[in-house]
């Protein structure tokens, strides 16, 4: 077996070639993190996405297409978060 000992700094260089793979991978990811959240303090909460829909005014479809990993707006965010019992906390690194 032959061992390849690698950097991280190479690896992501294969990985992201350009800066621009790089931005647009690192915008995927932040939309996962929020579907993975909302989700999960959904479900730790045992409220159904229709359940939270009802709760929040916020329509189901858009409550699917955020856990999906699509866009929202921090307003409708901080509606869902606030409906569970919850705050919202952003943090910039």
């Amino acid at each position: 077996m032959i061992e390849n000992n690698i950097s991280l700094k190479d690896m992501e260089k294969l990985a992201f070639p350009d800066e621009k793979s790089k931005k647009v991978y690192k915008e995927e990811l932040s939309k996962l993190d929020i579907a993975f959240s909302l989700s999960s303090a959904r479900r730790q909460k045992n409220i159904s996405q229709r359940e939270l829909a009802s709760l929040s005014g916020v329509p189901k479809s858009t409550i699917a297409r955020i856990e999906n990993g699509h866009n929202t707006s921090i307003a409708t965010l901080n509606k869902l978060v606030n409906s569970l019992g919850m705050s919202l906390q952003i943090n910039i690194v």
